[in-house]
């Protein structure tokens, strides 16, 4: 092993520890950038400006008016009264003991219809926070849940999700978002199990030890603007989260588009239940700021990460692996996934070294799809993902306070799950090699 791959491996470390230090996030991703020169030889200052700035400015360049008007339809939903009524609306519906299966149901429905994680971020948190106040559950929970319904299953495992993960694969196997159906199907559903025993574990042992739902300044105020908001008919109050679904997938238009036109149909609705219409506006697209750059610095990071030999060497330690092509696939795309903290990147990775090799060797294109995919929602999300990091800053809690469940749903689940998908696809789908 390198200097440089030892580098890399120090640095994720480093960055861990330091976020669960509570040491912002840019300062930390800079640090360990800087660790990754020393180790791989080259100039910090040249790692951060060609590497870490780059990246950094890129994603923001690409991404800021997805998060601002985001953010904006989460506010407006908040201030109008949607969200609150639709929270009891959930709760009604599931009962209290049950309304966090609500919530993530509607999370699992707009990732399924192809809504951008971070859209799906801004959009439900305040749903999730008014459900859990009303359920008295541990707010240290509410990432946890989100990721789990929003970057798992729905995103990876059931056949036919509109997400980017889904989609890669097409591009280079021939298959449809539809590919692999029964074994995504039942690896989906283990997922569901064991995330229901795992969230029932947590909830009773947090009303064992008494534990309820905890409110810091920031997130008492926003609770007591809920609670005030004007009465909304519940079922009205799916109207504006409808019209960005529709907007997106059947007119097929931009989410920019789609998240403006569902933020003034709430706005149009409820109109007189918002005061102050500028500073719903104003507060609500300043509110992206924060979680913009701080995702873009986990962004930043990986770019330096991808510029270092060290990368290379995995890179071409990953390009020797001759064992069993469904292992090499997911290993492959899911270790690429951790280290860089991108899903995407990681399946797109995977496919352009791998796709036309194992399709010659006789491998079935649809369980390639759906194990290169269920793999990039494996290490992906590590403390430097920037999903991760932006629900994090969206709900007000910190890695110390709220990673550990979001690292057993949404690491340790889905390798277990990644493993059986594996198994499953070498009985169901057994390679034929081509004849002559």
């Amino acid at each position: 092993m390198n200097l440089s791959l030892i580098g890399i491996l120090l640095a994720l470390v480093l960055l861990t520890v330091l976020v669960y230090k509570k040491v912002n996030i840019v300062l930390a991703a800079v640090l360990c950038c800087v660790l990754m020169a020393i180790t791989d030889s080259a100039s910090i200052l040249t790692s951060l400006n060609q590497g870490f700035l780059p990246g950094f400015a890129g994603f923001i360049s690409k991404n800021f008016l997805i998060f601002a008007f985001s953010a904006l339809f989460g506010k407006v939903m908040e201030d109008t009264g949607a969200a609150f009524s639709f929270a009891k609306l959930l709760v009604r519906a599931f009962g209290k003991e049950r309304a966090i299966y609500g919530c993530m149901l509607a999370t699992s429905l707009l990732t399924y219809g192809g809504v951008s994680v971070f859209v799906i971020a801004f959009t439900v948190f305040p749903i999730f926070l008014s459900v859990w106040q009303q359920s008295n559950l541990p707010r240290r929970l509410i990432p946890a849940a989100i990721a789990a319904a929003a970057v798992t299953y729905s995103e990876a495992f059931f056949p036919g999700a509109a997400q980017i993960h889904n989609i890669i694969p097409t591009k280079y196997l021939g298959t449809t978002p539809m590919a692999g159906a029964l074994v995504g199907s039942i690896v989906g559903i283990l997922m569901l199990v064991m995330l229901y025993f795992y969230f029932e574990y947590e909830i009773r042992k947090a009303h064992a030890n008494g534990e309820g739902f905890e409110c810091d300044q920031d997130t008492l105020a926003k609770m007591e603007k809920l609670e005030e908001s004007a009465e909304v008919n519940p079922w009205l109050s799916i109207v504006p989260m409808a019209v960005l679904l529709i907007t997106l997938n059947v007119f097929k238009q931009d989410v920019i588009v789609a998240m403006v036109l569902g933020s003034a149909s709430a706005i149009i609705m409820f109109w007189s239940n918002i005061k102050d219409k500028l500073a719903t506006i104003n507060t609500g697209i300043g509110g992206a700021t924060m979680a913009i750059i701080n995702t873009a610095a986990a962004v930043g990071f990986g770019a330096v990460v991808n510029s270092t030999a060290g990368f290379q060497t995995l890179v071409n330690w990953v390009m020797s692996l001759n064992g069993n092509p469904l292992i090499t696939l997911g290993c492959a795309s899911t270790i690429i996934a951790g280290i860089t903290g991108s899903g995407a990147g990681g399946i797109g990775f995977t496919m352009e070294i791998f796709a036309e090799r194992f399709l010659a060797m006789g491998v079935h294109p649809e369980i390639i799809h759906r194990v290169v995919t269920m793999a990039g929602v494996g290490l992906d999300s590590l403390p430097h993902n920037g999903f991760v990091v932006t629900l994090l800053a969206i709900t007000g809690l910190t890695h110390k306070e709220a990673y550990k469940p979001m690292f057993i749903t949404t690491v340790v689940f889905t390798t277990i799950c990644l493993a059986i998908a594996m198994i499953l696809g070498a009985v169901i789908y057994p390679i034929v090699p081509p004849i002559g």
